[in-house]
């Protein structure tokens, strides 16, 4: 065998050896990889009609009844395991013990969705929402602004701002607005609710 073909030899086998290197790392890549089980669809309307009716029970001031709806949607929301719809189960939990006027349980409850880093921008908002009206509640008006703000700048950060994204801004500056009343900051009142009149 001459040198060239020697060359050659060694280099088809060369590269031979690494394009098996790369499909055995593809493959070994694929089978960590793990895949999200698919959530169980009765189980997850099951969860739905829980929030429904405690909210409701809630509305009607019967709380006892709240609560124990409340204690089974966060039963089945550990175990769907998903980060989302325990969101939601926080967030409305907090919502009802906030209307139940114990509102440093709520602010406690709700506490878990503000540490949260990958909540759909749906309930953060949600929750910042009913976080600032608890604020608001408690006379900390400088709290609630804070977390309107924070609000305004999930909406702010999207490529394109949707119908339903339009109605948030607009009941957010509503929101400023209201805490600018109440901060006797008639001027700067009128000027976000004026600014929540666009949307």
């Amino acid at each position: 065998m001459n040198a060239t073909n020697l060359f050659y030899s060694k280099g088809s086998k060369s590269f031979i050896f690494f394009f098996l290197l790369l499909i055995i790392t593809f493959s070994l890549n694929g089978q960590n990889k793990q895949t999200k089980p698919a959530l169980d669809s009765a189980k997850v309307k099951e969860l739905h009609n829980y929030i429904k009716w405690s909210t409701n029970y809630a509305t009607q001031k019967l709380f006892d009844s709240a609560m124990k709806y409340t204690a089974r949607a966060d039963i089945l929301a550990n175990e769907l395991n998903d980060v989302n719809l325990s969101g939601l189960v926080t967030y409305n939990s907090g919502k009802i013990y906030y209307w139940y006027a114990n509102t440093s349980r709520a602010k406690d409850i709700l506490q878990a969705n503000l540490d949260a880093t990958e909540l759909h921008d749906s309930i953060q908002l949600k929750t910042l929402g009913i976080y600032s009206e608890i604020l608001r509640y408690e006379h900390n008006f400088n709290g609630a602004l804070e977390h309107l703000i924070l609000a305004e700048d999930i909406l702010l950060s999207h490529d394109q701002i949707t119908t339903r994204d339009s109605l948030s801004l607009g009941l957010i500056y509503l929101n400023i607005g209201r805490l600018h009343y109440d901060f006797e900051n008639m001027k700067r009142a009128k000027d976000f609710y004026e600014k929540a009149l666009l949307y």
